[in-house]
């Protein structure tokens, strides 16, 4: 009977399996987990090691139970071993027990490397038990067993169908289980090719350590290049790239061998053994760059600037010939030309000369190493051409996939744009996005200022990226933007009958506790520090006098009596100790029974200007002279003429829109809030609310909306949280024990909040629901390994008054702006409503463009791409494409985020100080761009 025959090979083939099961349990792991037995390994290698050993170990002695006890009772007519196949590989444990020992099978290998290398003790446990074993089977040879058992299985079942009749009972088992064995079988096959590629990998490593004098700890080997070293006479070296770090060699005849081909898949890449090495020199490739002779993205930059100023050169020289037809005179012109020939000509040999260093003879590179000393250059000249791009290729490939934080994409850089000065001294002071435009029109407001006028320069997003015009505003400093959105009103219909909400501000006025304090008296007398202060009986800067009633513009309002009989009692609420809380505003859409009184249609002051921005989004402009400048981004402001000027008695340091409210800090201490109606949008500017929160020496200095529900205020070292509907204070707590630290910039995602002080290069990283300090980031290493190749005296400039100038989170990224003109991006961590403390450390990563002088602001903004290859089917005819706008449209573009970056000055950190670049455009703000 053949089928017993094949059952029979099944059963003794399984009993060897299954011994081999036992002997890494009984014989390794068991006795490995001893305590007495932790000084050999460590406990979490051995789990490590042996991961899923038990559980696979249990699953298959019951597997040779079943197969044992078919092959003692076989009948041929009635004996199913397909059944048992079935009972056992098709159990979900089984499957997900394989599945994990194959993914973990690499990281199990590496374990034992590791405690081989750590403990010598460990060694000679696995040279006693390979002694021991019958086979002498070593711990690497039974660790390879579970891998390739799986797919023997299907030999098996293969054998045994072609023993089976189409007639017999188990033929119909033996198929099902196949398919279940071969799925299983395919991910096995593939883990088995992967732990041979490791092995024959480590041998190779093992190898390349033998031939290199004093190398030691290298990890994933890529490719080896012969190449010769420009230092003073040429001297020849190998460079050696592996999957993160640099190493340089030299290289002398030494023995006879062979030449053998890599492990991975550069398969044209050979390793001479034929040749002894001498270790010089390795860095971590996150530490290299590559510079001049490169073809990345710096030279490809060059040449397009280059091409652009001969462009420029010949329009100029056609202007001049056309010049000489004109009757009239025309002197200044001609000089006007004349001089601006001569500096187009000056710059494209200047771009020649870069480019022509750039390229240099055939196969050069320039590689510097980021060192604490600064930046080491290193000249090297490869054979051919080939030789020098195969290297730069499967170099960026390396730094891409090896990275740190390799799960994120990098953004892309764009391109960096000058804003020419028309006054000395002009500098970037914020910015805000303009989305509320017509499509493909989107644009950002950029303000300059030098103290004693603001500008605006708009930087046109769409369709091409772009400064436009650059026009005044106001002769005062520029402190603070911010886009108003066009707010979703709420339909009259929603509302109870007989509500008014044209005045939102007079329903939630400030009201007085049982011992006739307001609740700006409230705030102050609950904090320390000497952040808030206690007003006299009658307080100008927080609107309230000593007759229990408030007073803006003019207006006096008795607050009790103006509470009860607008919403009566059922809206507000006692606290715990007997103070009155605002109601939520479902408290007053909800409390129908009490009597309330239609409030008069907007008639103040302000009036007008809040009826022009009722259904439109607005941009808010705050100047160190107390205005704020309020545009409707619905129309051009090309004339500077302002919907509505707003003034105030200090200075606007954050302005803050949220949910129908614009929240305005000033230098005072006081924090503004202006109310929006929900039902015809029109912003009722005459009755604003102000709540006192700091003091003229320590103001607001930024504001945040977390969690959609609290409005988070830095206030010296102090951060007050306030409720975003009722605007009462909810807590508090220092971000600092230094009270001469000011909050200089905060940002939040989902459960984090980023803190960073004024004069600090930490950034802090808080809970917002349990204000919890979850980390501390310092910048001070990425931005010196920016630095790196800077000049040694700024370098250490910049180190000494390194500090945090702007945050901003996007796309799973925290960017950070320093004084020191370097970016940064950080991964966000994962924070639900429980972390109390990170699991991995938070590594901010330099981008390799920035500015010379400080990052003034970082935003971000939406734009679309169009592809540059629509679809053939796409072209139809015009009335045709009318018709399907929006269905063509969204299938040939695409949506990017621009990440914007201001500053003082442009730097390429991958070019030396000593450049002919370098310095060349410090005193000029430029407008950096990436795209994620």
């Amino acid at each position: 009977d053949m089928r017993k025959h094949v059952v029979r090979n099944l059963l003794e083939t399984e009993e060897s399996y299954v011994n081999s099961l036992r002997i890494l349990y009984e014989t390794y792991y068991k006795p490995l987990k001893r305590p007495e037995n932790h000084v050999v390994c460590e406990p979490r290698l051995v789990d490590e090691m042996f991961f899923q050993i038990p559980q696979i170990l249990q699953h298959h002695e019951k597997f040779f139970e079943n197969v044992h006890d078919c092959f003692e009772n076989w009948d041929p007519e009635f004996v199913k071993i397909g059944d048992v196949f079935i009972q056992s590989f098709n159990k979900d444990m089984l499957l997900e027990s394989y599945t994990s020992y194959i993914k973990n099978f690499l990281n199990a290998r590496e374990a034992v490397t590791i405690a081989t290398q750590a403990k010598s003790a460990f060694k000679l446990f696995l040279e006693q038990c390979q002694r021991e074993n019958r086979d002498k089977q070593g711990l690497s040879d039974l660790m390879i067993k579970p891998v390739q058992r799986i797919p023997r299985y299907e030999l098996i079942i293969k054998d045994l169908l072609k023993h089976t009749s189409e007639e017999h009972a188990d033929r119909a088992s033996l198929l099902i289980a196949q398919r279940e064995i071969h799925a299983l079988s395919m991910q096995m096959n593939k883990g088995e090719k992967e732990a041979e590629a490791a092995e024959r990998h480590a041998r190779l490593l093992q190898d390349i350590e033998q031939i290199i004098e004093g190398c030691m700890g290298v990890s994933t080997f890529i490719l080896v290049h012969l190449c010769l070293w420009k230092s003073g006479n040429k001297k020849d070296r190998s460079l050696w790239l592996f999957s993160d770090l640099l190493m340089c060699t030299t290289s002398k005849k030494g023995r006879s061998g062979s030449l053998r081909r890599s492990s991975m898949n550069f398969d044209r890449v050979m390793v001479d053994f034929s040749n002894k090495y001498k270790f010089l020199w390795k860095f971590p490739l996150e530490d290299v760059e590559l510079l001049k002779g490169s073809t990345g993205p710096n030279r490809q930059a060059t040449e397009k600037q280059l091409q652009q100023l001969r462009s420029d050169h010949e329009t100029l020289t056609q202007m001049e010939k056309l010049s000489t037809e004109i009757s009239t005179s025309h002197l200044l012109l001609d000089e006007a030309l004349k001089d601006l020939l001569i500096q187009t000509s000056q710059k494209i040999n200047e771009k020649q000369q870069m480019t022509l260093h750039g390229i240099g003879p055939p196969g050069r590179l320039e590689i510097g190493i980021s060192t604490p000393d600064g930046m080491k250059m290193f000249q090297f000249e490869f054979p051919s051409e080939d030789n020098k791009t195969q290297f730069e290729v499967l170099f960026w490939s390396a730094k891409k996939n090896f990275s740190p934080q390799k799960s994120r994409w990098d953004p892309a850089f764009m391109k960096a744009i000058p804003i020419s000065k028309t006054r000395n001294g002009m500098q970037f002071s914020c910015s805000a996005p303009n989305v509320e435009t017509s499509p493909g029109t989107r644009e950002v407001w950029v303000c300059n200022t030098d103290g004693y006028v603001g500008q605006i320069c708009f930087l046109s997003i769409e369709p091409e990226t772009l400064p436009t015009q650059c026009i005044t505003v106001c002769n005062s400093k520029i402190c603070c933007i911010a886009q108003v959105s066009t707010f979703p009103l709420i339909p009259s219909s929603f509302l109870p009958r007989g509500f008014g909400f044209d005045n939102p501000s007079s329903s939630l006025p400030e009201e007085q506790d049982d011992s006739g304090n307001t609740t700006s008296q409230v705030l102050r007398s609950k904090h320390h520090h000497g952040l808030l202060h206690t007003p006299d009986t009658q307080d100008i800067s927080s609107g309230t006098t000593g007759d229990g009633s408030f007073y803006e513009h003019g207006g006096r309002v008795p607050t009790n009596s103006l509470m009860h009989a607008l919403l009566g009692s059922g809206a507000w609420k006692k606290d715990s100790d007997g103070s009155t809380l605002h109601g939520s505003l479902e408290d007053l859409l909800s409390d129908t029974t009490s009597p309330i009184i239609k409030h008069p249609p907007l008639a103040g002051k302000y009036s007008m200007g809040g009826k022009a921005l009722a259904n439109h989004g607005s941009m808010w402009l705050g100047t160190e002279d107390g205005k704020i400048k309020v545009y409707s981004t619905a129309e051009s402001i090309k004339g500077n003429k302002q919907c509505v000027q707003l003034t105030h008695n200090a200075s606007v340091h954050c302005i803050l829109h949220h949910d129908g409210q614009v929240f305005v800090a000033l230098s005072n201490g006081d924090l503004i809030i202006y109310f929006r109606d929900l039902v015809t949008g029109q912003w009722d500017f005459d009755n604003k609310k102000s709540i006192s929160l700091g003091t003229s020496p320590n103001p607001i200095t930024k504001m945040l909306v977390v969690n959609e529900k609290e409005l988070w205020c830095g206030c010296q070292n102090q951060i007050i949280i306030l409720d975003m509907k009722s605007h009462n204070v909810k807590s508090f707590f220092p971000a600092s024990q230094d009270n001469k630290r000011q909050i200089f910039c905060m940002e939040s995602c989902g459960f984090g909040v980023w803190v960073a002080l004024d004069r600090r290069s930490q950034i802090k990283l808080y809970h917002s629901v349990t204000h919890d300090l979850l980390t501390d980031v310092d910048v001070s290493q990425p931005v010196s390994k920016m630095l790196a190749s800077c000049d040694a005296i700024i370098r250490q400039h910049k180190a000494a008054c390194l500090r945090i100038t702007a945050l901003m989170v996007c796309k799973d990224l925290l960017w950070v702006g320093t004084s020191a003109g370097v970016v940064l991006t950080m991964a966000l961590p994962n924070i639900t409503a429980s972390t109390s403390l990170l699991s991995l450390p938070i590594i901010p990563q330099g981008l390799p463009y920035g500015h010379t002088g400080h990052v003034r602001f970082i935003t971000s903004v939406d734009a679309t791409e169009r592809d540059p290859h629509p679809s053939r089917g796409s072209r139809r005819s015009s009335s045709s494409k009318r018709r399907s706008s929006s269905t063509s449209t969204s299938s040939q573009t695409r949506a990017n985020t621009i990440i914007i970056s201001g500053g003082d000055g442009y730097e390429d950190f991958r070019m030396s100080s000593g450049s002919e670049a370098a310095g060349r455009e410090d005193s000029t703000n430029h407008l950096l761009l990436w795209k994620t």
